[in-house]
């Protein structure tokens, strides 16, 4: 893995999802109209995610750790949606929708 900090084509207003610990960031500003965002590539160069600052700036081990974090919480909504796949499907008709609006 590789992490390189580049020129950011969102601006600054719209938030990015870290692709090592999840959590929202924004880019940072370095002028007036110039953000950059760090970008986590895999080692074949290709791009993963954007990264935050505190993962951006983080020991190998450290990020390895937010990492493994992560897929266990993945693995576990994973787990749970296999397990909805399992139950019967209801959906209400139409009519029960607008039933709530009637005068």
């Amino acid at each position: 893995m590789k992490i390189a900090w580049e020129s950011c084509i969102y601006g600054g207003t719209v938030p990015v999802t870290c692709a090592v610990c999840g959590s929202k960031c924004y880019p940072i500003k370095v002028r007036s109209h110039h953000f950059v965002v760090a970008v986590l590539y895999d080692n074949r160069g290709h791009f993963r995610g954007e990264v935050c600052r505190s993962c951006a700036q983080a020991s190998p081990e450290h990020i390895k750790q937010q990492l493994q974090e992560r897929l266990v919480l993945v693995r576990q909504q994973a787990a749970e949606l296999e397990s909805l796949l399992t139950e019967e499907v209801e959906c209400p008709p139409l009519e029960a929708e607008f039933r709530h609006f009637r005068v």
